[in-house]
């Protein structure tokens, strides 16, 4: 799955998915990459639950006419008894992670970017909290050791166990966040 958003004249903005068009927007006043950044990212998640990376401008420059969205990987995978869903990057970092255990209880939804957002907004204490609610992303990157052992799915398989786990964890009265 490719999605590229094109900058078309008169500040025209095009979105495609696999050559596919899905959406088209005005641009305002030369927006910047990141302006783009994070309209296309909207659209491509409500599309069909990929979120995107990144985006790489083609040619490379802010001064870009075509972006090329670099999409997040959703893999399963099994350790005794336990089933796992991530959320992969292009890096090979988990962003996203769910654990459900062999009793069928999720005993982990953690986000990468939410224990950064905890250490900075608390230190060790907050991120300490947050894990004992969320439990932890894995800490290294997959490898090619790894790829035997993960199994593809898509992105609203990822999503849907996402959602699961984050309702089962969160605290009583609390809505997910």
């Amino acid at each position: 799955m490719v999605y590229r958003i094109e900058r078309h004249e008169p500040n025209v903005l095009q979105l495609f998915n696999d050559e596919r068009l899905i959406d088209q927007d005005v641009e305002q006043q030369d927006d910047t990459l990141a302006d783009i950044e994070r309209w296309g990212t909207g659209v491509a998640w409500a599309e069909d639950y990929t979120s995107i990376a990144r985006w790489d401008a083609e040619p490379i420059a802010d001064d870009w006419q075509v972006l090329i969205g670099a999409a997040y990987r959703y893999v399963s995978w099994q350790f005794e008894g336990v089933s796992a869903w991530d959320e992969i990057g292009p890096d090979g970092w988990c962003s996203r992670h769910v654990e459900m255990g062999p009793d069928g209880r999720y005993t982990a939804a953690a986000e990468s970017s939410a224990v950064t957002n905890a250490r900075d907004a608390g230190g060790t204490k907050a991120v300490s909290g947050y894990e004992l609610v969320y439990g932890v992303v894995p800490e290294v990157a997959y490898g090619p050791e790894a790829e035997p052992h993960l199994t593809p799915i898509n992105a609203r398989a990822f999503h849907d166990q996402w959602i699961a786990a984050r309702n089962a964890l969160a605290p009583e009265g609390r809505p997910t966040p």
